[in-house]
């Protein structure tokens, strides 16, 4: 699931990358893109493969809120190191609308790329962030980015690419 969130990310990062969105940030909730490992965050709650591996923390500090959303978790992705995503999971129908409504207050309304789906799109400079309702599980999932880490990935997987079989 990690891994799809992040193509999903990828694709709708290139369907609307021509436009932005107001108050962009560096990062999410002080924590800027790039920066290195906070000591007491302790050990990674799961690793996503992508890229080589992003290892995901939880801030023990972290407000579990978003407007009026309570949220079921809220992942910071590490990539070599430095902060490269946060992953936001709410769920129920209520907590997703919550962060919806909340999003668009702040950044203004997203990208709608489909109307059939709840899948809303903010692409700016720095960063982009997908918000995706799964009906099925009754789960919403917002994923954050920073574009110029996931220029670094995407680089890093080519190189990987060129590299000799068994070559590290």
């Amino acid at each position: 699931m990690k891994k799809r969130v992040l193509t999903v990310l990828a694709v709708a990062f290139l369907a609307v990358a021509a436009s932005a969105y107001q108050n962009e940030e560096p990062g999410f909730r002080g924590h800027e893109w790039g920066l290195a490992l906070p000591r007491e965050w302790g050990l990674p709650v799961l690793t996503d493969p992508s890229f080589g591996g992003i290892r995901l923390y939880e801030d023990p500090a972290e407000k579990r809120t978003m407007g009026c959303a309570h949220l079921e978790s809220v992942e910071y992705g590490f990539w070599q190191g430095r902060l490269s995503d946060v992953r936001v999971g709410v769920r129920g129908h209520d907590n997703y609308k919550c962060v919806l409504d909340t999003l668009n207050e702040q950044f203004g309304d997203g990208v709608q790329p489909n109307p059939s789906v709840e899948r809303y799109v903010w692409a700016g400079s720095v960063t982009t962030m997908v918000l995706i309702y799964d009906p099925q599980a009754k789960k919403g999932y917002l994923t954050i980015i920073s574009n110029g880490m996931l220029n670094e990935q995407k680089a890093w997987e080519r190189a990987q690419g060129k590299k000799p079989a068994g070559t590290p």
